[in-house]
């Protein structure tokens, strides 16, 4: 059964996409028990709505024809398409190499947006030197067309390689039209590729970090799996220099939604939240599905922002175990629980290929608890409330059943002495002169097991003498 809360979501989605004029307050006002969840909610399902159909309007490419050449390069066929323009597999004349091309179509030049992701990614990309980031050959404009010129990566995207593993595929075609094995999925190749996708990512994040650039959308899409079985960093159109970035205004939410880290919805971004995405994107690898498979993007938000990130081997138990740890301190809710710098998962996917213990760990129970009880301020002070009465209902009630002292038992003597008072101090039973033993003498005979007459109250009576 769907919470309230999730049903107000999708009523707040319809209203919008029929143009109805609505106002997140005017929900929370309508609904002063959900009132704080709403205001927290609801803002950010129409800042992914209004993009969202920004983008639709934005960008018919689906009608865009193909451009033969574009300057001296030769369009040959097209690779695929993404959220800021069109690959094409290119030939450059003159200097006779195979290139890829993305294609800025002519319709979304009006698109101020569009136009600014894909300059920065000109400028961003073309900055960044690394073996693992696809560099930017040079930026040109031909027949009122925008484009990049990169190298071809003779690969294919990590989403489809892994769509490939899922359906039990042997092999992928590249972007050559060669194949290229697919390894099956818990096979010890298949670790050994998946540390090495990791590996390639995390030292092009390094280099970005150390570069002041944040990428803010990693997702297995954006990352090219080579022949040699190495990952490729792709796509900065949402990249962000860590200062100084107009472009990058305070407080906005970018990203697909899928994999964007828990900050990132109140406006922050950080190496921490790359480090995220990374982390959401091996956790793909290892299980074939997604984190948080959502469709809804409040139901999506709600599961970012509010729950953990599930252990993989509860999905997969053949992931090694310093797989799931790796990756569940990558993708930690909080970002000073993640690993400090990319380099620090750098030296631990070394540690991890070497066969090396991992330095990762993971969160013992404790820490785990007082984690969960800082998220949920209150929902813990009421369940630490509730214990407390629990063991003083408990205490008061085993106080109530103890049974009384047992001088409060016993009925007095006739001398005013209980017949029960210090039985351990009394002298053992036995015949007169045999010392301590069972009374062996005639019933009528037995020695009356109380104080004597003449004793005062409390005086113990004295120690028969022992036989030598």
């Amino acid at each position: 059964m769907r919470e309230p809360l999730e049903l107000l979501a999708d009523e707040f989605v319809t209203e919008r996409r029929r143009g109805a004029s609505i106002s997140v307050e005017a929900y929370a006002d309508a609904h002063p028990d959900l009132a704080d969840e709403i205001r927290e909610l609801f803002p950010l399902i129409d800042t992914l709505e209004s993009a969202s159909t920004h983008d639709e309007q934005a960008a018919p490419l689906a009608t865009f024809k193909r451009p033969e050449r574009l300057g001296d390069i030769e369009i040959v066929r097209e690779l695929g398409r993404g959220g800021m323009g069109i690959v094409y597999e290119g030939v450059q004349s003159k200097l006779g190499r195979k290139v890829a091309v993305k294609v800025l179509p002519q319709q979304t030049l009006f698109d101020q947006r569009r136009l600014e992701r894909f300059e920065r990614e000109a400028r961003t990309a073309g900055s960044l030197t690394h073996p693992h980031i696809v560099p930017i050959y040079s930026v040109g404009h031909a027949e009122g067309l925008h484009y990049l010129v990169m190298p071809l990566v003779e690969g294919v995207g990590l989403d489809h390689l892994l769509t490939a593993v899922a359906e039990g595929a042997t092999e992928v075609r590249i972007a050559s039209g060669l194949p290229l094995a697919v390894p099956a999925h818990n096979s010890a190749e298949y670790w050994k590729l998946a540390a090495q996708l990791a590996l390639g990512a995390a030292e092009a994040l390094a280099a970005a970090h150390q570069h002041g650039t944040l990428h803010r959308d990693i997702k297995p899409a954006n990352l090219l799996v080579d022949r040699h079985g190495a990952a490729w960093v792709t796509d900065f159109g949402l990249a962000k220099a860590m200062q100084g970035d107009d472009l990058s205004r305070s407080g906005e939410l970018v990203g697909t939604l899928r994999y964007m880290a828990p900050e990132q919805f109140r406006g922050e971004c950080t190496p921490q939240s790359d480090l995220y995405a990374l982390g959401l994107t091996l956790f793909e690898v290892l299980t074939l599905r997604p984190a948080f498979p959502q469709e809804q993007p409040s139901e999506a938000i709600r599961a970012i922002t509010q729950q953990s990130v599930p252990a993989p081997r509860s999905i997969n138990p053949a992931i090694p175990r310093d797989w799931e740890t790796l990756v569940l301190k990558l993708a930690a809710r909080e970002p000073q629980d993640r690993y400090a710098s990319a380099e620090l998962l750098v030296a631990d996917l070394r540690r991890m290929i070497a066969g090396e213990a991992i330095q990762a760990r993971p969160l013992r129970p404790m820490e785990r608890g007082a984690r969960w009880a800082k998220r949920n301020p209150l929902v813990a002070g009421l369940g630490f409330a509730l214990v407390l009465v629990s063991v003083a209902a408990v205490m008061v009630t085993a106080a109530l059943l103890r049974p009384p002292p047992i001088e409060q038992l016993a009925p007095p003597s006739p001398g005013g002495e209980s017949d029960f008072a210090e039985p351990r101090l009394r002298p053992p039973l036995g015949p007169p002169g045999r010392g301590p033993g069972p009374w062996r003498g005639p019933p009528n005979q037995r020695p009356r097991n109380g104080p004597r007459q003449g004793r005062p109250p409390g005086e113990l009576p004295p120690r028969p003498p022992q036989p030598v």
